[in-house]
């Protein structure tokens, strides 16, 4: 999702955007040098199995390390030059080769978390019985991403293939380890959506239809009796004071049934970290739940499967009657629900905003695609009403934000909105100071603008002024979210 040919999907697709899979196995094809570095080495030649760590990043999921179990002491541990991480990736031409920059090696445990050892021999004795290879990961480098973007259904992917030889050499030049079976995939930063379900739900136009969900409780509630499913609101095994509740609605690019590339395809995961969370923490409680829903399709499906031409939605009644389950749940203050998402996930938030108004606290829509011609003045009237931080960039060829976003702004402001904002960037960049083109940041896709709204940048209204929140103390600067939390219904 990152190289620069899918720029030119996502201007087809409307990709909101913008891990983890089953593990699968990877048949090496190439011969490893087989020359053996002492007798002790022999058990670590030849296909032997790896795991993959995968983390978020503002683009999408990023391959970070390779961790390789190790049954007989290394003899020396290598220099990152010694290293060759080979990569085959599955690509709009068939398939792409290439190799990795190796940044880094050394023992570890099974979670690639570097352990002290004896540099000569020792090594799995001493408790570190794995090997992991740190790798680079840069937003234009395409054999570091495990997604792929179907041309076939304007989603994203994983990548089939997506397999590597790993290859550690001694000094000498003899083979010390060749991994090429993958046996596993861990992505730490995702796995705090403990709670992954499915929702069905009968339409009266559509029939049968099927919502993926994911869900991160900050009080641990997936280790409880409750459930969004059975759990009633007086429910004594809540013992935590119901927390507000974030709904992150996904773009068309994330679409499918595997819901984790619905929080990955985006770095979703940064709504359950401390920076965000932190705005939410309360004397008695801390942090706020977040909700990752997923649809089959587009939230824009008119029904037909195409993009709808008028503002509907055939997942309306299915993602409303979902958000109703979980306001219902013990650990949800039903008072504290706050909808936002990006393009396709844009619109839906503005879709529900005007047919659903009462369910929410607040919203906060980016570059969201609902066509400010689908909006009457009785609607414009009902989102005047409602808390709303828009977010979209100007170099957006995805989603003319003069069509939508900044249409339905003046609109906003112009009948008498009150707590309506805007944050308008110029352009979408770097917000972490990593990347550069030159000596300026490096310039994502101008529809990504939910970078900086996933990093906790949008601090400035559609003016330039800051926003300004009261908490009792006096007024004080606020960003989008430390502003959305002091809303309750």
């Amino acid at each position: 999702m990152r190289i620069n040919n899918r720029f030119l999907v996502f201007f087809l697709a409307f990709l909101l955007c913008p891990l983890f899979l089953q593990a699968c196995g990877n048949d090496g094809t190439s011969a490893a040098d087989s020359s053996s570095v002492g007798s002790d080495s022999e058990d670590l030649l030849l296909g032997r199995p790896y795991t993959l760590l995968i983390e978020p990043f503002d683009w999408g999921p990023g391959v970070t390390k390779v961790i390789i179990p190790l049954d007989a002491d290394m003899p020396e541990l290598p220099d990152p030059s010694q290293v060759t991480v080979s990569v085959e990736k599955q690509s709009y031409a068939g398939k792409s080769k290439g190799n990795r920059t190796v940044t880094a090696v050394y023992f570890s445990d099974a979670k690639g978390n570097a352990v002290q050892a004896d540099a000569v021999g020792g090594n799995v004795a001493d408790g570190s019985n794995y090997f992991t290879v740190e790798m680079s990961v840069h937003p234009s480098d395409d054999l570091a991403s495990p997604f792929f973007y179907s041309m076939a259904t304007f989603m994203n992917t994983w990548a089939d293939p997506y397999s590597c030889e790993i290859t550690v050499t001694s000094a000498d030049g003899g083979t010390l380890l060749y991994a090429n079976q993958e046996a596993e995939r861990l992505c730490p930063a995702g796995e705090v959506f403990a709670e992954k379900g499915g929702f069905d739900y009968k339409d009266e136009t559509f029939g049968d239809i099927h919502l993926n969900y994911a869900f991160y409780d900050p009080a641990g509630a997936a280790d409880k009796e409750s459930t969004a499913a059975d759990s009633g609101k007086n429910d004594d095994t809540a013992v935590v004071p119901p927390r507000p509740l974030i709904i992150w609605l996904h773009g068309a690019g994330e679409g499918g049934d595997d819901v984790q590339i619905a929080y990955l395809g985006n770095k979703v995961t940064a709504l359950t970290q401390e920076k965000i969370q932190a705005y939410f923490t309360e004397e008695d409680a801390e942090g706020a739940c977040v909700l990752a829903p997923q649809c089959p399709t587009m939230w824009m499906d008119s029904g037909s499967g195409q993009y709808t031409s008028e503002g509907t939605s055939k997942y309306l009644g299915a993602l409303t009657a979902l958000i109703r389950m979980f306001a219902d749940d013990p650990r949800v203050d039903a008072e504290r629900i706050y909808i936002g998402g990006c393009s396709n996930g844009g619109y839906m938030t503005m879709n529900l905003l005007i047919h659903e108004p009462d369910l929410f606290a607040a919203a906060f829509p980016i570059c969201e695609a609902y066509d400010n011609r689908w909006i009457s003045d009785e609607e414009i009237a009902i989102l005047a009403q409602k808390p709303i931080w828009f977010t979209h960039a100007k170099t957006d060829t995805t989603v003319n934000p003069d069509n939508y976003t900044l249409a339905t702004y003046h609109r906003l402001i112009e009948a008498g909105a009150e707590n309506v904002h805007f944050s308008y960037f110029d352009k979408v960049v770097d917000t972490t100071g990593l990347y550069q083109n030159g000596s300026e940041p490096y310039e994502y896709f101008g529809h990504w603008s939910w970078i900086y709204t996933l990093n906790d940048a949008c601090v400035s209204d559609y003016d330039g002024s800051p926003v300004m929140i009261d908490r009792g103390n006096g007024e004080e600067q606020a960003g989008l979210f430390a502003w959305l939390g002091t809303f309750s219904k």
